[in-house]
């Protein structure tokens, strides 16, 4: 308890603050928000099943402090506060933990911003100019068990072997490359034209971010999303000595093209697509193994990510199914699928109902069951993940 407290009395000291100033002065608009979303995990890895409660990493419980002030000559002054505060991520959990988890605290976005004519110019942390390009979805099931991020909801449920052997986790297997995520960065949206909107963005590291992204409403209510963007992590993550520039480590050096496109049609139909292709500077020891380990010798990676979703929207409900596929991630010859079925109800305009299955498979190359300690195949793992979210505004 004393450590959830010394964590939040801070946050909560802010928000008081923050009240008091946009009370006392009129003049900023001021407003808190946002959301609880707990699910409940039933999984089977092959060998033994087990369920919890958790958090829905795909978008987790949080809330946010903003404000707005207009400044004159068309601009407009802002900030965002948000802190997502979770009790076991689902990303974390896994068959057998058998615990109530931790309480983690994550400063999400911590910005200012300015919105001009000539676009908008932001400061602080939160998400790069490429964030969410390759999660561009129409279906409505994004993030509560359908899209293109699903090893969000089970990356911690580890692939084992026919014997029980554990092998390598969902998590560490399946991903879309979804950019550096929130960065601490000075970003820049261009006003949208004729639906376009181009971003860029320049993170702490010496990273940089590039994005298009379009959006599009046509007659008889069809819809249109796309995205586009580059990713160059340079230094970021990467300690380097600030007297000899000493440190520098290629092959943590990530490099990401990724892309994701979504049609919704006026009968419900809405289809979308994503692909990632992600590489780091150098890749060294392919194939090979540590022989004191027996583990990949690989430093480094050259992978990619496909994902497909087809669905159907009528009314307040969401149906979709979808396939995902991870290649040579984080090892050459590492083969991840994922495919999956989600249903999110629209219960209220902040409540919704969601329920999804997954099935995971995981083909490791032969040089990694030779080398181990008789790692046979993994064993395919079966998920049911349902819950609700419960936004407040």
């Amino acid at each position: 308890m004393r450590k959830i407290l010394t964590k939040v009395v801070p946050v909560s000291a802010v928000a008081l603050m923050a009240v008091g100033f946009a009370g006392t002065a009129h003049a900023v608009d001021f407003k808190v928000s946002g959301q609880v979303d707990r699910a409940f995990v039933y999984a089977n890895n092959g060998k033994r099943s087990d369920a919890g409660s958790v958090d829905n990493n795909g978008s987790n419980s949080r809330f946010r402090f903003t404000g707005s002030q207009a400044m004159g000559d068309g601009l407009k002054l802002g900030f965002t506060y948000e802190i997502g505060l979770t009790q076991m991520p689902s990303s974390s959990w896994d068959i057998g933990q058998n615990s109530n988890g931790s309480v983690q605290l994550d400063t999400r976005i911590v910005d200012a911003h300015l919105q001009t004519n000539f676009g908008t110019f932001s400061l602080g942390k939160g998400d790069g100019a490429a964030h969410y390009a390759d999660t561009r979805d129409l279906s409505g099931t994004n993030f509560i068990g359908g899209g293109v991020e699903y090893e969000d909801y089970n990356g911690g449920i580890t692939f084992v072997d026919g014997a029980g052997h554990k092998l390598y986790t969902i998590g560490e297997t399946n991903s879309d490359f979804n950019s550096l995520g929130r960065v601490s960065r000075i970003r820049y949206d261009s006003p949208s034209l004729n639906g376009f909107v181009a971003s860029g963005s320049f993170d702490n590291g010496h990273a940089y971010e590039l994005a298009l992204r379009y959006d599009l409403h046509l007659p008889k209510s069809v819809k249109v999303k796309a995205g586009l963007s580059w990713t160059d992590s340079e230094n970021q993550g990467i300690a380097i000595d600030p007297a000899t520039g000493a440190g520098y480590i290629p092959t943590s050096r990530v490099r990401i093209l990724n892309g994701s496109a979504s049609l919704l049609l006026a009968d419900g139909l809405v289809f979308s697509v994503s692909a990632a292709h992600a590489k780091t500077a150098d890749v060294t020891g392919k194939d090979t193994v540590v022989t004191a380990t027996g583990l990949p010798g690989q430093k480094g990676y050259d992978a990619t990510n496909y994902f497909g979703q087809i669905g159907y929207v009528f009314g307040q409900n969401h149906v979709v199914a979808s396939y995902g596929e991870t290649q040579d991630y984080p090892y050459a010859g590492f083969k991840a699928r994922q495919i999956g079925a989600a249903y999110v109800f629209d219960w209220t305009n902040a409540v919704e109902l969601y329920a999804s299955f997954h099935h995971y498979q995981l083909a490791l190359p032969a040089y990694v069951k030779n080398a181990t300690s008789g790692f046979t195949s993994a064993k395919n793992i079966n998920v049911v993940f349902s819950g609700l979210r419960i936004k407040f505004m």
